[in-house]
């Protein structure tokens, strides 16, 4: 039964993201619970709906709390748990299809060289840069760590 339920979750989520988790996951480094406090994650939000998902699929929330993380403030910049889209996320950009990757790892670079200015995130020092292309037929994550 318990694979059952971890197959429908998966079937629920965006499987592509959810392998490529595992795997950039799979570091002795890098776990997901690492990402926490003192982290920025730069996700895809070309839809509402994608911040939700993803961070759920990312593992930083539960499946279907994603939406109550952003309302309690979990992903804002001030007092977020996970800060999420620092930049704006991609709306904020007009979408630019082809540049989104490396605005993204931009954005990840500024935070965790203290270059972000106004959307600095205070003591960051793991980025994760999450890129899905069309409804998940391709997906990246990059993490990158201050040293």
């Amino acid at each position: 039964m318990k694979n059952l339920i971890k197959n429908f979750l998966l079937f629920l989520g965006i499987f592509l993201i959810i392998a490529a988790v595992f795997s950039a996951f799979s570091s002795d480094t890098v776990k997901s619970k690492s990402v926490g406090i003192e982290a920025l994650v730069a996700g895809i939000n070309q839809a509402n709906i994608s911040e939700i998902v993803v961070s759920e699929d990312l593992g930083f929330f539960n499946k279907g709390k994603g939406g109550l993380a952003v309302e309690e403030g979990k992903t804002s910049i001030e007092s977020g748990e996970i800060p999420i889209n620092t930049s704006g996320g991609l709306k904020s950009k007009g979408h630019p299809v082809g540049a989104t990757g490396i605005a993204q790892i931009i954005e990840v670079y500024e935070q965790l060289t203290g270059q972000a200015g106004k959307r600095q995130v205070k003591n960051a020092r793991i980025g994760l840069a999450q890129n899905m292309g069309g409804s998940g037929a391709s997906c990246t994550i990059n993490i990158l760590e201050a040293i």
